[in-house]
């Protein structure tokens, strides 16, 4: 089966703490439009750009979403400024086509 990208949502969060940045950071991306699918989803792939990657907690942006398989990928990235972080994030939604 072949896999199909359906949309992706970017979006920007900044806190004191890097998880509740990366946490604001998607909910700023998926927040910003509802998208009405026929198809259900059958994968979600975040990407967040974190300035310590190691300091995101991967499970915990991944219970942000409750439709298909959550892939959470962590890439150096992002800001720090004021002892605030800031976190990039572009969530992905695929699903499988059998063409």
């Amino acid at each position: 089966m072949k896999r199909q990208r359906l949309i992706v949502q970017m979006g920007i969060g900044v806190a004191f703490d890097a998880t509740e940045a990366a946490t604001k950071a998607v909910a700023e991306a998926t927040g910003r439009g509802t998208v009405h699918l026929t198809t259900p989803v059958s994968e979600v792939v975040v990407r967040l750009g974190a300035p310590d990657p190691a300091k995101v907690d991967s499970a915990r942006v991944a219970e942000l979403f409750a439709d298909g398989a959550v892939d959470v990928r962590i890439v150096p990235g992002g800001q720090v400024f004021d002892g605030r972080v800031l976190v990039c994030a572009a969530v992905e939604r695929f699903y499988r086509t059998s063409a």
